[in-house]
């Protein structure tokens, strides 16, 4: 199987290391499937030790249960949720405040199958001494950028979060265009004073900036008249987040390709080859072309495995795997490991003498390999296959029924082969369809 179909590198892991976030994910039970890092310093636990634990196991036993309530309603629904706090327990046996936002994982078929979520620890954003400070010094203090801008498009105000960010001391900010830090932000806040000055309000956006990325909110400023002279900008970075949930992305499409692929083939496995068997009847009875079935079965593959052993045995499987697949070399011509030694292809427009020419095709295939099997007749490994085609299939028509026909048929038909005396081919017509 293709190296780049397994998770051994975690791109997720990679994504999510650097990060101040805690970044993980449940199973559809709410049981964790992964965990970064930073569990350990949020929550004095690694990953191995979060991974498999019931989600709601690290909540205190007075936990919120309005929290509970709403977080198995997001993940059964599957609903994102957003900066929703909640209490936690540290190894140490001390209560943690997380603020938590995420989003559902999907099956193919859209319905929730889990959740992926980021946590960050705001413990000592909910200490009493916060409530001490005056308003000059939360501002200056604050953990993301600020700043307030006149109807000029000039800055008149500055917190150091935000000089940090502009590489500049806050003395030289002061007085300077927007332009002349953002282009892009000069040219947004133009457009959201106008939309002020029409009484609406402006939704929260993302800026790219200085090579970082900011979520970006903006509330007017008003003079002691009512009317608006400037706003008043929030900009947290969002960079490392960003990061991660890029991360999850990519770990998602990599969980979705070997969910549809066999691990030891990298053929697509059974539950991909029955979502592609319905696409292609449907597709034959729409466009009214034939559709074929071939089952392959690796001839005494038994004897072959208790000889040789198992490893020996899956190494042949995967190099039958390859010799079908060279056989078939039509792009929607599926392989599929249907189980064990068994294996299915899907031959759409195709009518008996071509299924029986792909069959016969794929027979000689896997006898080239010349990999000895001294417990067959043959002294080398074989396959026997069964064919069936299905001509036609009218446009009204239960398909499950000409599904449950081209594979019975198509059985019978490689028991037929293996009759025969193996290491043949038999292509056989359904009772309908024809």
């Amino acid at each position: 199987m293709d190296d780049s179909n397994v998770l051994d590198e975690v791109p997720l892991q990679r994504a999510s290391e650097p990060s101040q976030y805690w970044v993980w994910q449940l199973n559809k039970n709410c049981e964790f499937s992964f965990s970064s890092s930073a569990s350990t310093s949020i929550l004095g636990m690694t990953p191995e030790e979060i991974i498999g634990r019931p989600y709601f196991s690290l909540l205190p036993d007075a936990g919120s249960p309005d929290f509970e309530r709403a977080f198995r309603a997001a993940v059964a629904d599957g609903r994102s949720i957003e900066n929703l706090v909640y209490k936690t327990l540290h190894a140490n046996g001390t209560v943690r405040v997380l603020e938590v936002s995420g989003a559902p994982v999907r099956r193919d078929d859209g319905a929730p199958d889990g959740f992926f979520g980021v946590s960050t620890d705001i413990t000592g954003e909910t200490g009493t001494d916060k409530n001490l400070l005056d308003a000059q010094t939360i501002y200056k203090e604050a953990p993301v950028a600020l700043c307030v801008v006149n109807r000029d498009g000039r800055y008149t105000r500055v917190n150091g979060q935000f000089a940090r960010a502009a590489g500049l001391p806050p003395e030289r900010i002061i007085g300077l265009p927007v332009s002349e830090l953002s282009l892009e932000a000069a040219q947004n806040f133009e457009s959201n004073i106008n939309v002020f000055d029409l009484g609406g309000e402006v939704p929260e956006h993302e800026l790219r900036w200085r090579g970082r990325s900011f979520r970006v909110a903006m509330e007017p400023v008003r003079g002691p008249g009512g009317d608006i002279v400037g706003g008043s900008m929030a900009l947290m970075d969002i960079t490392d987040y960003d990061k991660a949930i890029r991360g999850l992305t990519s770990a998602n499409r990599r969980f979705q390709i070997l969910a549809e692929r066999d691990y030891l083939t990298g053929l697509f496995n059974r539950r991909q080859f029955e979502k592609i068997f319905r696409t292609e009847l449907a597709a034959a009875r729409r466009e009214h072309v034939p559709l074929s079935l071939l089952i392959v079965d690796v001839d005494q593959f038994k004897c072959f495995n208790d000889h040789y052993g198992h490893t020996s045995g899956d190494n042949s499987l995967r190099e039958v795997a390859r010799a079908l697949g060279s056989a078939c070399s039509r792009p929607r011509d599926a392989v599929c490991r249907y189980g064990g030694e068994e294996f299915v292809v899907v031959l759409p427009g195709t009518d008996p003498s071509g299924a029986w020419v792909v069959a016969e095709r794929a027979r000689r295939a896997v006898l080239s390999l010349c990999l000895p099997h001294e417990k067959s007749d043959l002294g080398r490994l074989s396959v026997s296959i069964g064919g069936a085609t299905l001509t036609q299939i009218p446009k009204i028509s239960d398909l499950t029924n000409y599904r449950q026909a081209l594979l019975k048929t198509a059985d019978t038909a490689l028991y037929e082969a293996k009759q025969a005396g193996r290491n043949a081919v038999r292509i056989a017509r359904p009772p309908i369809g024809t």
